[in-house]
């Protein structure tokens, strides 16, 4: 009889899930729908992560094409984090962060970041990949050899859980495309601190506060970010912005 207790005890003491164990009903079924990403970013690389409170579960590249709709997970059962990037390049992807090193443009970063509830035996997640970063286009009206251009500011990265940019210093040569016409690009900013500095043959020459001037105009909370376009006239000694948006191709103008 002492024996029968003893093993029933043992019994009642195992707990009745584990996320150690391999068995379905302990863990919960996650299908992550791809299609929206892959129509877009077809033949990218996707760096993909799963967390929770506990700490990383799963972290990958995934190859985005059209015939890859979704993908399958088995995780513990809770709330658990995703995030995905496309685009990176140089930056520095770390503990859900990206930072761009101190001299360089932006990467071309397209994020995405959920809380899912994954309490139950089954849970879904859509990736829909958002436009992290600004293209600046800029041309010099009567360019001189020996102009060049910077774009520096007070964010430097980007947290992903919420998009949000991170302070630190940014700055970043911008590189000449073509005579008097130059590109970079800049990550999600969080004040109107961005400024252009105009330099000629490496002594500076002017700075622009293109934060300031662009204001309310330019949206940096926005989901997907606009791009825009920046005319310096030197005869006319002005600046002339052009706020091109993502999705809808509108465009908005402000001088100065």
């Amino acid at each position: 009889m002492r024996r029968t207790v003893l093993i029933l005890a043992a019994v009642l003491a195992v707990p009745s899930c584990s996320i150690t164990e391999e068995r379905d009903g302990c863990l919960c079924r996650l299908t992550v729908e791809l299609s929206e990403a892959a129509d877009v970013h077809s033949g990218e690389e996707m760096r993909f992560t799963l967390w929770n409170d506990s700490g990383e579960l799963e972290k990958e590249e995934v190859f985005l094409s059209e015939g890859r709709r979704n993908m399958l997970r088995h995780i513990p059962k809770g709330t658990v984090e995703l995030s995905a990037v496309t685009g990176l390049r140089s930056g520095i992807y770390e503990d859900s962060r990206i930072l761009v090193p101190e001299g360089q443009a932006a990467d071309s970063i397209f994020a995405y970041h959920s809380v899912i509830d994954a309490g139950g035996e089954t849970a879904r997640d859509t990736i829909r990949l958002a436009k992290q970063y600004s293209a600046i286009d800029i041309q010099m009206s009567g360019w001189i050899p020996g102009y060049g251009i910077s774009i520096r500011g007070d964010y430097c990265g980007l947290s992903l859980e919420g998009m949000k940019p991170l302070r630190g210093k940014f700055s970043a040569r911008a590189q000449m495309i073509s005579d008097g016409f130059f590109r970079t690009f800049v990550p999600r900013q969080g004040d109107t601190g961005l400024e252009l500095v105009l330099d000629f043959e490496g002594k500076h020459v002017k700075v622009f506060p293109v934060g300031k001037i662009i204001g309310k105009s330019m949206d940096w909370t926005k989901t997907d970010l606009d791009d825009f376009y920046i005319l310096i006239d030197f005869a006319l000694a002005k600046i002339d912005i052009t706020i091109r948006g993502w999705e809808t191709g509108s465009e908005r103008e402000v001088s100065f």
